[in-house]
C-alpha cells in the first residue's frame, strides 16, 4: 500500500527537479477538505448501498478501477503516450471496468427488496464513518508530516497523487525542451548537409582542375617534342637553302664567265661551239638550281609557320598552367577552410544529438515512473486507504461497502 524509502525518494527527486527547474513551489495537493454543502442523502446511501450488497466483489472493484479524474494526470498520461508513441496506463481499462456499473445497477434492482431493512440501518453508519473523514481538514504541510498511524495510507495515497503530477508536468517540461531541441538539431543537420555539400563541389572543382592541370602539361611535354622536331627540320630546310644558293651562286658566276668568253669568240672560233654548248649546260643547271631553290624555300616557310604556331601553342599552355596553379591553390584553401566549418559543424551535431539523447532517456525515466505512481493512484488504491483509515478509527467497513457514490463523495472531502 505504501512507499518504500527508495521510491520515495525517487519519487521525492522529480517532485524536486520540477519545483526547483520549473515550476517554482507546487502546491498540487492545496487540500481544502471541505465536507460538501449537503452530505449525501439517505436514498443515495441505500441505492449506494445496494449495489455493494448485490454486486459481487469482481464487479464492484472493476467499476471502483476508474482512472482519477484529475485534469493533471490526464495530461500526464496524454503526455507520456505522446512521448513514447503511445505509452501504458495503469487506468488504461477504466472504461470497461466502468461498463460493470450496468450490471451493479440491475442487481441493485433486484436486491434492493431484500436489503432494504440492512440498508437503513447500516447507512447512518457508513454516512458516519466517512464523514469521519473531516478529521482530514488540514493544510497540505501539515497533512504530509503528519505520523498518526490512521491517515498513514491516505497520506501515502496523497503523496503519490503529488508526485504523480509532479513527473506529469516534468513529463510536459521534457517534452517542450525536446520540441525546441529538435527544431535545433534539425538546423544543424541542414548545415552540415550543406556544409558537406558546399565541401565536395570544391572538393570536385579542385579534382578536375588537378586533372586539366596534368593534360596540360602532358600536352605541354608533346607540344615541346614537336617544336623542338619541327625546329630541326627548319634548320636543315635552311641549311639545304644556303646549300643550293652557293650552287646556284657559282653556277651563276661560271655562266657568266661563259658568256663574256662566248663574246670574245667568232662563231669561226674552233672554241665557239664548245663554249656555246657549256653555255647551254649551265643555264640548265642555273634553272634547276633556281628551281630547288624555290622548293627549299617555301618548306622552309612551311616548317617556320609550324614552329611559330608551336611556340604559340607552348605559350597558351603555359599561361593556362599559370591559372590552373592559381585556381587550385584557391581551391585548396576554401578546402580546408570548409573541411573546418564541416567539423566545428558535425561537432555541434555530435552534441545536439547527446542532448536529444539524454532527453529521450530522461523522458524514458520519467514515463515509467508516471506509469508507477499512477498504478499507486488508481481508485482501487483510495479506497484500500479509505477502509484502512476508517478501521484504524474503529469503524467496521471493508472495500466491498465503498460504492461509487462514496468513492466520489471521498474524493470532494481530499480535494482530489
Amino acid at each position: 500500500m505504501g512507499m518504500n524509502a527508495l521510491d520515495k525518494n525517487m519519487t521525492r527527486n522529480y517532485a524536486n527537479l520540477i519545483r526547483t527547474c520549473a515550476f517554482g513551489a507546487m502546491s498540487v495537493l492545496s487540500l481544502t477538505l471541505l465536507m460538501p454543502s449537503a452530505s449525501l442523502t439517505n436514498d443515495a446511501f441505500a441505492q449506494g448501498k445496494g449495489k455493494g450488497a448485490s454486486a459481487d466483489k469482481s464487479n464492484n472493484g472493476a467499476a471502483k478501477n476508474k482512472s482519477s479524474s484529475s485534469s493533471k494526470s490526464s495530461k500526464s498520461n496524454s503526455a507520456s503516450n505522446r512521448s513514447t508513441g503511445g505509452g501504458k496506463s495503469s487506468n488504461g481499462s477504466a472504461s470497461n471496468n466502468r461498463s460493470g456499473s450496468n450490471l451493479l445497477s440491475a442487481n441493485a434492482g433486484n436486491s434492493k427488496s431484500k436489503n432494504i431493512n440492512a440498508n437503513s440501518s447500516r447507512q447512518p453508519n457508513l454516512n458516519s464513518q466517512l464523514k469521519s473523514l473531516n478529521s482530514l481538514k488540514r493544510n497540505a504541510e501539515a497533512l504530509e508530516n503528519s505520523s498518526d498511524p490512521k491517515i498513514r495510507e491516505v497520506v501515502v495515497f496523497l503523496d503519490n497523487t503529488e508526485d504523480r503530477d509532479a513527473v506529469a508536468a516534468l513529463i510536459e517540461q521534457i517534452l517542450d525542451t525536446l520540441s525546441v531541441e529538435q527544431q535545433k538539431g534539425d538546423a544543424i543537420d541542414a548545415d552540415v548537409d550543406a556544409s558537406a555539400a558546399l565541401l565536395q563541389e570544391t572538393l570536385d572543382a579542385l579534382v578536375a582542375a588537378k586533372d586539366e592541370n596534368a593534360l596540360l602539361e602532358q600536352q605541354l611535354l608533346e607540344k615541346t617534342d614537336d617544336l623542338s622536331a619541327a625546329q630541326v627540320n627548319l634548320d636543315s630546310a635552311n641549311a639545304g637553302i644556303g646549300e643550293t644558293e652557293l650552287n646556284l651562286t657559282a653556277s651563276e658566276t661560271e655562266l657568266e664567265a661563259l658568256r663574256q668568253a662566248l663574246e670574245a669568240l667568232s662563231p669561226d672560233d674552233d672554241g665557239y661551239a664548245d663554249t656555246q654548248a657549256a653555255i647551254s649546260e649551265l643555264e640548265t643547271q642555273v634553272g634547276a638550281l633556281e628551281t630547288q631553290l624555290a622548293t627549299q624555300q617555301s618548306e622552309a616557310a612551311s616548317l617556320q609557320e609550324e614552329v611559330n604556331s608551336l611556340d604559340q601553342t607552348l605559350t597558351n599552355i603555359s599561361a593556362s598552367l599559370a591559372t590552373l596553379s592559381d585556381e587550385i591553390a584557391s581551391f585548396e584553401q576554401t578546402s580546408v577552410q570548409q573541411s573546418q566549418d564541416l567539423e566545428l559543424l558535425e561537432l555541434q551535431q555530435a552534441e545536439q544529438q547527446a542532448l536529444l539523447d539524454d532527453l529521450n532517456e530522461s523522458l524514458g525515466s520519467a514515463s515509467d515512473e508516471f506509469d508507477r505512481l499512477e498504478a499507486l493512484t488508481t481508485d482501487d488504491v483510495l479506497v484500500d486507504a479509505l477502509v484502512a483509515f476508517l478501521a484504524n478509527s474503529g469503524r467496521s467497513v471493508d472495500e466491498d461497502d465503498i460504492t461509487d457514490e462514496m468513492l466520489e463523495w471521498a474524493k470532494q472531502q481530499l480535494a482530489l
